[in-house]
């Protein structure tokens, strides 16, 4: 058997991407998608689901917020799941425009791991992030 060169960055990325999109995060493909919360049954539900988990926002709520990306010609993805480029390989938000959609996803996932810090049900995902000896998490691998 021969030995194969190791793959390029570029072919390993490339891999990546095909794998990501067969796998299907846009917005519909979040549906059938688990969300590892018991609470939500999909991906999908978690985002519609408010930060604060009071009520149930719709997709007109998540455009207004400018979590849900709609462009013509493309499925729709929430931020959170947007790649850099559509599977036509056309740009996405999070490459044309990043100084929009940085901040903005920054904010997302700083509000989502706030609240999460709040359900006895998830981990302390915060402390988690920071994870060092100073919180007892020398040993986490």
């Amino acid at each position: 058997m021969e030995d194969q060169a190791p793959a390029s960055r570029e072919q390993v990325l490339e891999d990546a991407w095909k794998r990501w999109f067969e796998r299907d995060f846009s917005w519909d493909g979040l549906l059938s998608l688990p969300c590892a919360s018991a609470r939500f049954g999909s991906l999908q539900t978690y985002w519609l689901n408010d930060p604060a988990g009071v009520q149930t926002r719709t997709e007109d709520d998540l455009r207004a917020a400018g979590e849900l990306v709609d462009a013509r010609g493309q499925k729709s993805y929430h931020l959170a799941h947007l790649p850099l480029h559509y599977a036509d390989g056309s740009p996405t938000l999070k490459t044309h425009a990043p100084h929009v959609a940085g901040p903005k996803l920054e904010e997302i996932i700083r509000t989502r791991l706030r609240m999460s810090t709040r359900d006895p049900e998830t981990p302390d995902l915060a402390r988690l992030i920071h994870a060092g000896p100073e919180n007892g998490l020398a040993d986490v691998a």
